[in-house]
């Protein structure tokens, strides 16, 4: 929770700066600055959805045996679509610093570039291959 927190000062104060650029008329800096918020409310989503989960899985624990059947099956199904709305975040995270890395080249070195761009299809491969797992193991 204090994560939370943490981010939504960090969103705030992100904000209050991007005010002060849309009325400078820096186009780069405000979309850099967007997508920076953007970055910092799915991060913040990540957290939520981890949270929840381990709540679930916490009054699953508890829950009385006859209805533990039912919530088991529905904690499979519901444990794929997490896994792969996290995978998702994580990848339009990636590309969201991926933008914000070719918008601004002169801030790293270009041997970073063929790294970030192969961590990023990975993670795209991760998925598809996740999803297609999880699809046909219904």
């Amino acid at each position: 929770m204090l994560t939370l927190i943490l981010f939504i000062i960090n969103f705030f104060q992100k904000f209050y700066h991007l005010a002060f650029l849309f009325l400078q008329g820096e186009e780069v800096n405000l979309t850099l600055n967007i997508f920076s918020l953007i970055d910092l409310s799915l991060i913040a989503n990540l957290i939520v959805i981890i949270i929840l989960q381990g709540y679930k899985s916490l009054l699953l624990e508890k829950d009385d045996l006859q209805k533990k059947d039912f919530l088991i099956q529905n904690e499979e199904l519901g444990l794929r679509k997490i896994k792969i709305d996290i995978l998702i975040y994580i990848i339009v995270i990636s590309s969201i610093h991926l933008l914000t890395v070719f918008f601004n080249p002169e801030l790293y070195e270009f041997k970073y570039f063929p790294w970030l761009i192969g961590i990023h299809f990975t993670l795209i491969l991760t998925f598809f291959s996740l999803y297609l797992a999880t699809k046909n193991s219904k």
